[in-house]
């Protein structure tokens, strides 16, 4: 009877680490989903403030960058730096996962100070992550 607990108690710990490992993937894949919205809405003058997005876990990452010059490429897409990305690889269920931007003047943007986003991106961004949550679920799982 002993081995018939010790069997369950090891089907269980591999059910937690199998569950615990979905709560990660979705906490990875919601908060990079929440990062390429938002920073596919980042209104674009120069590429300064979308350039200036940043994912952290743990503690939100204030890093600001010397401006870029300036360019005539406005439109293109943005890459998440490797950097952020290697900042997610250590997420578990329990962490928190922060989208940050420490320009000076991101929260004039949001507001909607800029005609390409006059309804802003962040707010826009989350509630659009917020209704598909479920979605999301089920594709990182």
């Amino acid at each position: 009877m002993a081995s018939g607990v010790q069997a369950f108690k090891a089907d269980l710990a591999k059910w937690a680490d199998v569950v615990n490992q979905d709560i990660a993937d979705v906490l990875r894949y919601v908060a990079l989903d929440l990062f390429n919205r938002i920073t596919q809405k980042n209104p674009v003058d120069t590429g300064y403030s979308r350039s200036q997005w940043r994912l952290s876990e743990g503690s939100p990452d204030t890093t600001v960058d010397e401006p870029p010059a300036r360019t005539k490429d406005r439109a293109g897409t943005f890459d998440i730096p490797v950097a952020d990305l290697a900042a997610l690889a250590n997420v578990t269920p329990q962490s928190i996962i922060y989208v940050t931007n420490s320009v000076n003047y991101i929260q004039y943007l949001e507001e909607g100070s800029s005609q390409k986003a006059p309804n802003g991106m962040i707010r826009i961004s989350i509630a659009e992550v917020a209704s598909n949550i479920d979605a999301d679920i089920a594709r990182a799982a």
